[in-house]
Formats: C-alpha cells, structure tokens, sequence
C-alpha cells in the first residue's frame, strides 16, 4: 500500500511538473530563446498570398515556422542547409524586403525550389538574411 502511494503521488508530481513546463511558455517562444533570430514574416504560401508567420531560425539550420509567438506546434519547417542561395529579391517603397531561398529542382528539367519570405522593414530584412546566410553556410566553413 505504502508503495503504491508513493508511485501515484511521483506520478502527480510528474504530471503537474510537465503541465507547469506546458503552459508557462509556449513552445515557439521557448524555442526563439534559443534561437539564432526569431520574428514575424509573411511567408509566401502554397495559395501565392502572404500569410503573416512567426519563424524561429535554431543554430541547426533548421527554420521553423508558427502562426504565432504562442503556439505550441509549429506549421512547418524548413532545412537551410538544402538552399543554395539566400538573397534579397526586392525592397518595397515601404522599405520591406522580399527574402528569397532557392536551389534547383529535384531534377534538370525541373523549376527551382523557391522559398520567399517579407519582413517589415529593410533593417530587420537584412538581418534575417544575413542570419540565414550565417546559418546556412556556417556547416561548409567547418568542414
């Protein structure tokens, strides 16, 4: 009887432990603390709309991305290390900068694989490049 009391009361414990780290923090938040750079865009969606995104880039190369800072799942996420190009595409009059990933396609005859994203301003766009640059590049330079 002792025993069983111990393990359900570990159990609880466990339980209300884990629910606490759950909903302190949401997970994209959590993760942009450990992030390389983190911070809305608009991604340029499957429907060719923006669509505003909260995108977390980790020092693994992998980008993440969420409908917003409080989500606990992200969307979806991208591997820069499989583009071989991040560069401005375009600044707005309004100063915000188009952000554009790509690489070749599955095969010769195939389209470039494009990833487009816009940040709010060109100071903010030019850091996001330069931190997937950084990132994306930063596994050649060591090898």
């Amino acid at each position: 009887e002792n025993l069983r009391n111990q393990i359900s009361e570990a159990a609880t414990a466990a339980a209300e432990s884990f629910d606490e780290m759950r909903g302190a923090t949401p997970y994209a938040a959590r993760l942009a603390k450990a992030s390389v750079k983190a911070g809305p865009l608009l991604g340029l969606g499957a429907n060719r709309q923006w669509q505003r995104r909260y995108f977390v880039l980790k020092p693994t190369t992998m980008l993440y991305y969420f409908g917003s800072p409080q989500d606990e799942e992200p969307l979806d996420c991208l591997d820069v290390e499989a583009f071989t190009t991040v560069a401005c595409r375009d600044v707005d009059v309004d100063g915000a900068v188009t952000i554009e990933l790509a690489r070749a396609g599955p095969s010769p005859d195939d389209a470039p694989v494009v990833f487009s994203l816009k940040s709010s301003g060109e100071a903010e766009g030019y850091a996001w490049i330069e931190a997937l640059k950084r990132e994306s590049y930063a596994r050649l330079k060591s090898t």
